[in-house]
């Protein structure tokens, strides 16, 4: 029998926050996307196309219903191969992974979910 856990070093909190992204080296075209989770290392969401681990994106984060927007950049860590939905060949699940976030940011993401969730 294999057991496998996870070995993270952040807890991974609930819920959604409007997001939007852009490759880091092309701002032009900007996407719009809804958090799945966040944590202390990055946060969980759906990408409109499918794109590589490691690419780098310039990404906003609206949190307190738009009041307060956070600025940062993040990696994609992981894509799911396949899109979910298969017949239009789109929305792909990824991890982006904070780069050098700011404490701070990271910290009132994570305190705007908690009070969404309680």
């Amino acid at each position: 029998m294999h057991i496998t856990t996870e070995h993270r070093v952040f807890e991974r909190i609930e819920g959604e926050l409007p997001i939007r992204y852009a490759l880091h080296e092309n701002n032009k075209e900007i996407f719009s996307a809804i958090t799945k989770n966040v944590s202390g290392g990055g946060l969980r969401t759906t990408l409109l196309k499918k794109l590589d681990p490691g690419t780098l994106l310039d990404i906003e984060i609206s949190i307190y219903d738009g009041d307060m927007k956070l600025r940062f950049k993040g990696k994609v860590a992981w894509v799911w191969d396949e899109p979910m939905d298969k017949e239009k060949k789109e929305l792909f699940e990824a991890g982006i992974q904070f780069i050098d976030p700011r404490l701070f940011y990271v910290g009132k993401i994570i305190d705007c979910l908690e009070k969404r969730n309680n």
